[in-house]
């Protein structure tokens, strides 16, 4: 195992440690000014409605977040993770989506009834409507299934340093879905290694 691997593997285990003390409400203490560098890049959905440090009971600093609506990879998402990738040298990517998601379920009840809305979610029903034509989502958390192993895949094809993480150890890159009701994030199925 590579120290590349075993930095994948111990900040992803940190983060799902730091979420389960989340979820039983029993933060961890964090020193002011402690700071011992970047765990992970979160790409995340606007409409999360929680911070990922308090959802995974991180210290300010530790991940660097990008917020989208439905955690869409426009200029800014990608920045931000690059950023992350490149200057940090973030050895876990996290896309992170939550469910319900209001946006995804407007987008699926649209697509449902077959009345597709240009109002301010009329980008990410442009977006997601490639992914709706070939294959109608059935549920809302289809939808959700599909759009975040998209927006795994758009990363691994934009950044080959994250492809090549990835290939090394797939726990670099990984799609976790963030459930209020029991505070608990869970693992989407495994993103598909890509080969070289």
């Amino acid at each position: 195992m590579t120290s590349l691997q075993s930095d994948a593997a111990t900040a992803l285990a940190t983060l799902l440690g730091g979420n389960r003390r989340h979820a039983l409400g029993t933060p961890a203490p964090h020193a002011p000014g402690e700071h011992p560098g970047v765990l992970a890049a979160v790409l995340t959905c606007s409409d999360l409605g929680v911070a990922p440090e308090a959802i995974f009971d991180t210290q300010p600093g530790r991940l660097i977040v990008t917020s989208t609506a439905a955690h869409l990879t426009g200029t800014a998402a990608l920045a931000g993770i690059d950023y992350a990738l490149t200057l940090h040298q973030a050895p876990l990517v996290v896309v992170l989506g939550h469910q319900p998601c209001r946006i995804l379920d407007t987008v699926h009840a649209q697509y449902t009834r077959g009345t597709v809305s240009t109002a301010y979610h009329g980008a990410i029903t442009a977006h997601l409507g490639l992914t709706l034509r070939h294959r109608p989502a059935t549920t809302p958390e289809d939808l959700l299934d599909r759009h975040l192993r998209h927006t795994a895949t758009t990363l691994l094809d934009t950044f080959p340093v994250l492809a090549r993480l990835h290939r090394a150890d797939p726990a670099a890159l990984a799609t976790l879905v963030y459930t209020p009701a029991d505070r608990l994030v869970r693992p989407l199925r495994t993103v598909p290694v890509l080969q070289s």
